[in-house]
């Protein structure tokens, strides 16, 4: 994801990689199959990961995660977590620029 958003052929990249996203998000919800988490019922550090990636993506592509349901509950199943919710909510948490 680096070397298209700071390449300097950005638009063209930008163009596949939306082309190529229900591919990728197929892997996913495939590997993720009737489980809550990646790993089954358990929190692990994959989960972390996994939901950062939907963060960065979203970053780019608002909508990505619009047309897979199943997705959209694991990231806001993640966001729900009691103590994930908190952290989001204090002031520790980092918005962003200009958000």
């Amino acid at each position: 994801m680096d070397s298209m958003c700071y390449g300097p052929q950005f638009e063209a990249f930008f163009l596949q990689f939306i082309k190529d996203l229900p591919t990728k998000w197929r892997f996913v919800y495939t590997f993720l199959g009737d489980r809550v988490w990646l790993a089954g019922d358990k929190m692990t550090f994959v989960n972390f990961v996994m939901y950062e990636l939907f963060e960065q993506h979203k970053l780019l592509l608002a909508d990505c995660l619009n047309d897979v349901p199943k997705l959209q509950t694991f990231h806001k199943g993640f966001e729900d977590l009691p103590t994930i919710k908190a952290y989001t909510n204090s002031d520790q948490d980092y918005k962003g620029i200009g958000v």
